[in-house]
């Protein structure tokens, strides 16, 4: 493929962005592009999602087990649910960073790229909220929102999206095979 002088970047709603390099630009902005690219780099960010979607749901069967959720005695504020939600939101904002590295100006035309931006940004300020505001039921509302980021995943495997997809088309036929079977329905009755 050969690269054009502007980034030409597939806006779909349901698909991955892809960036085509520039020669004119600088060394890091070409490796992270394409670092981006990597269908490897993809899949290792939607084992991150996966990983993170099932600490969430450790974290939330947690605390609901818990007097106050909240407390250093509850035992989802451990280090080891702790840390690595930690560590999948420093992963989400190096990974954001180097889009905006990348996409520079044409960040805000994905999709994509402003649903990521106001998840990564809705848990960090849910971070620095939550140490702030200990009773607030807002902060964890803002923490289950984290759950959205799944929808990612469409994107990430093609076939997953595929299979949801024709799974979506075929209910559709189901509904209006259904809707035209009772509008049939007195009619045939009547003609017996």
């Amino acid at each position: 493929m050969k690269p054009t002088k502007k980034t030409d970047i597939d806006c779909g709603l349901w698909s991955s962005a892809r960036v085509k390099i520039d020669e004119e630009w600088d060394r890091p902005r070409k490796l992270f592009a394409r670092i981006l690219n990597l269908y490897m780099f993809e899949g290792f960010m939607g084992t991150m999602i996966l990983f993170n979607i099932v600490l969430i749901m450790i974290e939330t069967d947690r605390r609901l087990l818990c007097e106050d959720p909240d407390g250093p005695d509850c035992a989802a504020n451990n280090p080891d649910i702790v840390v690595p939600d930690h560590i999948c939101l420093v992963l989400y904002s190096v990974e954001l960073a180097m889009r905006l590295y990348v996409y520079q100006c044409m960040f805000m035309t994905v999709r994509w790229n402003i649903f990521d931006f106001g998840i990564v940004l809705i848990s960090i300020l849910g971070e620095f909220a939550g140490s702030i505001f200990k009773d607030a039921v807002m902060i964890r509302a803002i923490r289950v929102l984290r759950l959205v980021r799944m929808l990612r995943l469409l994107t990430i495997f093609q076939e997953l999206y595929l299979m949801i997809s024709s799974m979506a088309s075929t209910l559709r036929t189901i509904f209006w095979a259904c809707i035209m079977l009772v509008a049939v329905w007195p009619f045939a009755h009547s003609l017996q």
